[in-house]
């Protein structure tokens, strides 16, 4: 099992534990990880005895390095559409699903935390990261858009460093994810076991709604409440220049010729530069557009987009360079932006009918008004 799903026996009921065990692969998620999580948490909502979750990692490596793309794409040369279709489905309704799961799920972050892991984290009520987790959204490098929700989670941070995370991939850790609130909680790795008895003594109440507050009493005690981030600052300053362009081209032209003194950050300006300005376009006119969307309606949205790129050139090539022949150099059908045609990036953000997610996501509310 790539997912090994127990049920444990503590002092009042039990705990659910859910470990990704794909250390081969950074626990990259494929369609069958998700059936798998799925099975497990449909029958701990309905058994009496589980009072809360935990999802983590057999590996101190990754928790989750993102969705098994590289599959993704193989199908797709072979004009496969159905199997994009279905596994985009399984990734984001098991997102949005553990949204509004009825019950706290802690999930523990540990090391490599990127794309589609940051997706199952997001979801989860109780967001651990430590002192060696690196997050990241690096959708750009493989000509794809920070999605599993992205277009939510990053307009919900400090004014342009949604678009920054996006549009570069920036790399950032516990201590900066805490910062940035895209975490909850900075714990030391090393004390995850005493967490676990910990939880494992909590007088846990029958009213699964109490349960949340009782997990985040059982976490207070382990928590670093002195957040080492030497990138949070600098990331909202930069965020804030950002923020005050009101077009893509301006924003392009700041990445392309401002050098950042913050090493991590320029690295990520670079990262940008050797990106697809397609896909740039495509990036921003999503966070854009997603503004004032719920979480359902982004999730919707998300889905039309990820089918339209299964058949763009680009996203094939991206993971060609990156996962597939590991060159690094991939070729990207536009030099600029101003050599991006309208209707190439129209045409990937139009609806794809029938939204085959849509019916799922009108099944379940998430935990608070997302």
């Amino acid at each position: 099992m790539l997912v090994h799903a127990e049920k444990i026996a503590i002092q009042k009921g039990a705990l659910g534990c859910l470990t990704l065990r794909r250390p081969e692969a950074l626990n990259a998620l494929s369609a069958e990880m998700f059936q798998q999580m799925r099975v497990a948490l449909e029958a701990w909502e309905k058994d009496p005895d589980v009072k809360a979750v935990i999802l983590d990692s057999s590996s101190d490596r990754a928790f989750c390095a993102g969705g098994d793309v590289k599959n993704v794409v193989l199908k797709a040369r072979e004009e496969d559409l159905d199997f994009a279709q279905e596994f985009f489905v399984a990734e984001y309704s098991m997102d949005y699903d553990l949204h509004c799961y009825p019950k706290p799920i802690l999930c523990w972050a540990q090391g490599i935390t990127m794309g589609g892991g940051i997706g199952l984290m997001n979801g989860c009520s109780h967001r651990v990261a430590t002192e060696a987790s690196l997050f990241a959204m690096p959708e750009i490098s493989i000509g794809f858009f920070p999605d599993v929700g992205g277009g939510y989670f990053l307009n919900r941070l400090p004014d342009g460093v949604g678009l920054f995370l996006g549009l570069t991939g920036a790399r950032f850790r516990g201590g900066d994810a805490v910062a940035l609130g895209m975490a909850d909680s900075l714990i030391k790795h090393e004390d995850k076991q005493q967490v676990v008895d910990r939880l494992s003594q909590t007088d846990w109440s029958e009213a699964g709604v109490e349960n949340f507050a009782k997990m985040s009493e059982a976490l207070e005690s382990f928590r670093l409440h002195e957040i080492q981030s030497d990138l949070a600052l600098p990331l909202t300053e930069l965020g804030r220049r950002l923020s005050g362009f009101s077009t893509l081209e301006q924003v392009d032209e700041f990445l392309r010729h401002q050098e950042i003194s913050h090493e991590a950050l320029e690295s990520a300006r670079i990262e940008y530069v050797d990106g697809s300005p397609l896909v740039a376009r495509v990036i921003y006119e999503h966070i854009g557009r997603c503004r004032n969307l719920s979480l359902a309606q982004v999730f919707a949205v998300e889905w039309s987009l990820a089918i339209r790129f299964c058949s763009e050139p680009e996203f094939q090539e991206g993971v060609r360079a990156l996962l597939i022949d590991k060159d690094k150099r991939p070729e990207w059908r536009f030099s600029s932006l101003k050599d991006v045609p309208k209707k190439e990036w129209e045409y990937l953000m139009a609806p794809v009918e029938p939204n085959l997610l849509s019916p799922h996501l009108a099944q379940r509310s998430p935990r608070t008004s997302l």
